[in-house]
């Protein structure tokens, strides 16, 4: 971070890393300073709902994938970030509608972040999600 102060992947990354070592309330904060800078990514959303979630704010998560469920009528959000937020919102069949939808359309986030993305695991607990991995050729 102190490379490249405005990069989104390094305090993503830090997020992550606390989020993994169940220090939820810093990635927390770690995700909302994140967010203010410019365009919200949607990344960070995403992670901002499996922190609140890990947290037990699950109102706060559905605020959040209620705002990117927003975000995606106007604009591409995607739907590897939609499932993880809904998942985090406890939205299961949201959450299995959108992973179906990243694995149809190959959505790239899914490779690079779906294996390691700590919010990963709601996900993992519906068993169609790892069959549609696995027809991606990503299990």
């Amino acid at each position: 971070m102190e490379l490249d102060p405005e990069s989104v992947l390094a305090p993503l990354s830090l997020a992550f890393a606390l989020h993994s070592q169940g220090q939820y309330e810093e990635a927390l904060a770690v995700t909302q300073a994140g967010l203010a800078m410019p365009g919200r990514h949607p990344m960070f959303m995403a992670e901002l709902a499996g922190s609140y979630a890990d947290c037990g704010k699950t109102t706060e998560a559905q605020s959040v994938h209620a705002e990117l469920l927003a975000r995606a009528a106007r604009e591409y959000v995607s739907p590897f970030l939609l499932a993880l937020s809904a998942a985090a919102g406890g939205e299961t069949g949201d959450s299995m509608r959108f992973a179906r939808l990243a694995c149809e359309i190959r959505d790239p986030q899914l490779p690079v972040f779906g294996k390691y993305w700590p919010g990963i695991k709601r996900l993992r607990e519906d068993p169609g999600f790892d069959k549609s991995l696995a027809g991606m050729g990503l299990k």
